[in-house]
């Protein structure tokens, strides 16, 4: 059986304001790990998990270990944002995941076999560790 997706609450304003932008956005909500969003944007497709934003030092989104592994799979421009400006940075100027940054995330798949998901603050400790 299939369930639908479970949307962050912050994924319409961004889709909204993005393409206010001349951003092209189309949301994928495939599910299965795939992020949310694919945007185009001067010939460039980027893909974009879009999460729930940090409030007071706590996050509210979390990624799981199938969406961090995508991000390591994946052959192309690829970010997670939570807020307008996240999202702009990562589709306009290709300030997604780099490959040093992937290589952080295999290294901690690899330290933590058993842990399912990591919140966003957690998530970009280990990004930019």
């Amino acid at each position: 059986m299939r369930f639908n997706k479970r949307t962050d609450h912050v994924q319409n304003t961004i889709v909204k304001d993005l393409r206010a932008l001349g951003i092209q956005v189309i949301i994928t909500n495939m599910g299965n790990d795939y992020p949310d969003l694919m945007c185009g944007y001067k010939g460039v497709w980027t893909l974009l998990e879009i999460k729930n934003p940090l409030v007071t030092n706590v996050s509210k989104g979390t990624l799981t270990r199938g969406q961090m592994q995508f991000i390591v799979d994946a052959r192309g421009p690829i970010g997670v944002a939570t807020n307008l400006d996240e999202a702009q940075d990562i589709v306009k100027w290709e300030g997604g995941i780099t490959e040093k940054q992937k290589e952080n995330i295999i290294a901690w798949l690899i330290r933590n076999p058993d842990q399912q998901s990591l919140s966003v603050s957690k998530f970009r400790e280990v990004v930019d560790a």
